[in-house]
């Protein structure tokens, strides 16, 4: 493993393609530090291999800006922050490189066209070490940020070239909304249509939300029963079948996870016995939802409960007690 590893790039955006890059840099280093080529117009000159390279229409984003998507992004990614850093990469002036890079790093190339030929030429006229992490064709090299600049401006698809902290940034940031949302309305519900984990802490975060409710991924009929449980027509009863975290380092996997350890060709399962809720349970880990939760337009109250076994088996009988005021007992859950 390399202790200091050094990437390049514009990153006008920042798209998938480049964090392919950037993460297999990681993956060969302890801390990587990412290179914002064209930092400001002061240190920007054209080259005969990247028409866009000079120009104000290729370089829409500062060099905050390209910082703050990046970070979004690592941390998508789950890449620790004290991992990575960012620099000027003035690689158009290669005499001012080493005036923002650290000493006896690994510069980290990708080669697809002549412009990635001319960098590593660059880089190698300067005594670098230079480590080319594949050689692929133009074809191969996919999604470019020449065409997702293309895309949004043209008012196209391009949210599945970027990941997704990159589309909230440039677009308006989605707790930005929410926050607007909870101002202007008197009752918010937000509605979660994913198919598994994710981080909710905005919902604790952001004043004027009231509820979440769990859609899930329901099927062609999904919206249908959306509606109907948003109408107040039938009362939401799903339980979680997984422990939801209050952050992602909370699950005793975390640390191994993919490119966590530094390894993504082997998966080590470790949980044991400590599976799940039992986990959480056993160290004391309060999660953020824990196994088996959710609630309903009512409450109840569960009294006399008892387990007895018969047989082969375990009977549980218990008294339970509708004790809600807002929500009518008369649902259509009692018709079916």
């Amino acid at each position: 493993m390399t202790r200091t590893g050094i990437v390049n790039g514009r990153f006008q955006v920042l798209h998938l393609k480049h964090m392919e890059y950037i993460l297999a840099a990681k993956m060969r280093c302890d801390k990587l530090y990412i290179g914002i080529t064209n930092p400001d117009g002061a240190h920007t000159r054209d080259t005969v291999h990247d028409e866009n390279r000079g120009t104000k229409a290729g370089n829409p984003l500062t060099y905050f800006e390209r910082c703050e998507m990046i970070r979004g992004a690592m941390e998508e990614f789950n890449v620790p922050a004290k991992e990575y850093d960012f620099i000027p990469f003035p690689i158009s002036m290669p005499e001012y490189i080493a005036q923002y890079t650290p000493k006896e790093a690994v510069y980290y190339v990708g080669m697809f066209d002549a412009w990635d030929e001319e960098k590593y030429k660059i880089l190698r006229s300067l005594n670098l070490d230079v480590n080319i992490l594949w050689r692929k064709t133009e074809e191969e090299k996919g999604i470019t940020g020449s065409k997702v600049r293309e895309l949004i401006a043209t008012d196209q698809e391009w949210k599945q070239f970027v990941p997704k902290s990159v589309y909230y940034y440039l677009t308006e940031n989605e707790k930005t909304n929410l926050t607007k949302l909870g101002a202007a309305y008197d009752k918010v519900i937000v509605v979660l249509n994913v198919g598994g984990v994710i981080d909710t802490n905005f919902f604790h975060e952001i004043d004027g939300l009231d509820a979440m409710l769990l859609m899930s991924q329901a099927g062609m009929e999904g919206g249908t029963a959306l509606v109907k449980v948003l109408n107040g027509e039938v009362t939401p009863s799903g339980k979680l079948t997984d422990t939801w975290a209050k952050a992602y380092s909370d699950y005793p996997s975390s640390e191994g996870f993919s490119h966590n350890n530094g390894n993504i060709d082997d998966e080590y399962y470790t949980d044991g016995i400590y599976v799940g809720y039992r986990y959480f349970d056993t160290f004391g880990i309060e999660p953020q939802y824990c196994f088996g939760y959710g609630k309903g337009y009512t409450d109840f109250a569960i009294e006399e409960a008892k387990a007895a076994i018969e047989g082969s088996g375990v009977k549980v009988t218990a008294k339970v007690t509708n004790t809600g005021k807002e929500y009518a007992v008369s649902i259509r859950i009692s018709k079916a």
